[in-house]
């Protein structure tokens, strides 16, 4: 979703949605009605990284749960705590970056080969809805 300010007094909401019937992008004017827009500019993967990891490095959920995550691996007879700690924070971020790089990989290829073969989509569609129905259903007779 991303919200456009084109210099006039009209601010445009842009809502994108991934199925399995296709991408579809559609614009909600405060001043007139719904149209079709044309698929937002791919992101820029040098600009991604370094944006991703200053979005990270500033979340409080990340840093509270390297200050109470990280210090029970740390041994204060062997010194250097903080080098300790450093080498661990930075063994998980290149260990979260290699496994965040290969899924988002695997992402996109799985992305791709769904969007040539529409009745996968459609049965995958159908799989994810089953197991909600069922995961609701176990809910409702646990109760």
């Amino acid at each position: 979703t991303t919200v456009a300010d084109d210099g006039d007094d009209v601010t445009t909401l842009q809502v994108v949605s991934h199925s399995s019937a296709g991408r579809q992008s559609v614009a909600l004017d405060s001043v007139g009605p719904v149209t079709s827009l044309s698929p937002p500019e791919p992101l820029n993967t040098l600009l991604a990284v370094p944006t991703t990891v200053f979005a990270n490095a500033i979340n409080p959920k990340v840093v509270l749960f390297f200050l109470s995550f990280l210090p029970q691996f740390v041994v204060p007879s062997q010194g250097h705590v903080a080098a300790q700690t450093a080498l661990l924070g930075v063994t998980f971020t290149l260990q979260a970056a290699l496994l965040f790089g290969l899924l988002g990989y695997f992402a996109g290829a799985i992305g791709q080969w769904l969007q040539r073969k529409p009745r996968a989509g459609l049965w995958l569609d159908r799989v994810a809805g089953a197991v909600f129905v069922a995961l609701g259903l176990r809910l409702i007779v646990s109760r």
